[in-house]
């Protein structure tokens, strides 16, 4: 079974996508953050196999908030969710520390099967 963390601020996107986690076998959403502040308490207080981070937040540039993640919690996926899928953005995300970077425009499909890639036994 493997433990999601949600944080991005745009609360219809976390809908969608929490409605579409609760149909995946083997995932669990084990909590949701809308801000930059409060990601690594809930964190270390959730333990999430996985966060899934918004590269819109309110409070801090994603990619510092991906590399304090990538430093406090090395044993912890991070998949960023941003609208530009490029290589600038791509390169930044994998040196800030991410996981992988599943483009919004890319569909709900290639965001799981990243997540399934990711949480692989």
């Amino acid at each position: 079974m493997s433990r999601l963390l949600l944080a991005g601020n745009d609360s219809c996107i976390r809908e969608g996508l929490r409605m579409r986690l609760a149909f995946e076998p083997g995932i669990t959403l084990v909590g949701e953050v809308d801000n930059d502040t409060e990601i690594l308490s809930q964190i270390q207080m959730l333990r999430p196999d996985v966060v899934i981070i918004d590269e819109v937040m309110p409070d801090q540039d994603c990619f510092a908030t991906i590399t304090s993640i990538h430093k406090a919690y090395c044993q912890c996926s991070i998949i960023l969710l941003s609208l530009y899928n490029n290589e600038v953005i791509r390169v930044q995300a994998e040196l800030a520390g991410a996981t992988v970077l599943v483009g919004k425009c890319e569909g709900v499909e290639d965001f799981l099967a990243a997540i399934r890639q990711i949480t692989k036994p």
